[in-house]
């Protein structure tokens, strides 16, 4: 009885050990991901940029396409970016993500086949000029 319960003490501390870093590995792709910003499509001659809002795991977006802007709700699920537009049947699409080295990321799914994304700087600091 004494070698079940030991056992099971075991078997808990290894799976409540897994689980905790399953989570924390997930929070550190979430931050190295790093999706609020803008994102310009690579090798393209035509303009294509999404903008992400919101925190880590959901928020806004605008995608501009051209003279086309799509505005609606993003969520990450797993390894999943979901995108629902506004309007008044909002149709959920679900993507493949994959983060790439040098701030890249990886579209693909309905209607973006494997498109590749580079994240705009945002550190730039307008210098003033002497006047």
């Amino acid at each position: 009885m004494m070698l079940i319960a030991l056992g099971l003490a075991i078997s808990a501390l290894l799976l409540f050990s897994w689980i905790r870093s399953t989570r924390k590995a997930r929070e550190a792709w979430l931050q190295s991901l790093s999706l609020p910003g803008t994102w310009d499509l690579d090798n393209t001659d035509r303009p294509e940029s999404f903008e992400f809002s919101g925190d880590v795991l959901r928020g806004a977006f605008l995608l501009k396409q051209g003279g086309k802007v799509t505005k609606g709700e993003w969520r990450i699920q797993g390894n999943t970016l979901v995108l629902t537009p506004d309007g008044a049947s909002p149709n959920p699409t679900a993507y493949s993500l994959h983060r790439f080295q040098g701030g890249s990321i990886g579209i693909d799914g309905p209607g973006r086949s494997r498109q590749i994304f580079t994240k705009r700087p945002t550190n730039i600091i307008p210098l003033r000029r002497k006047t």
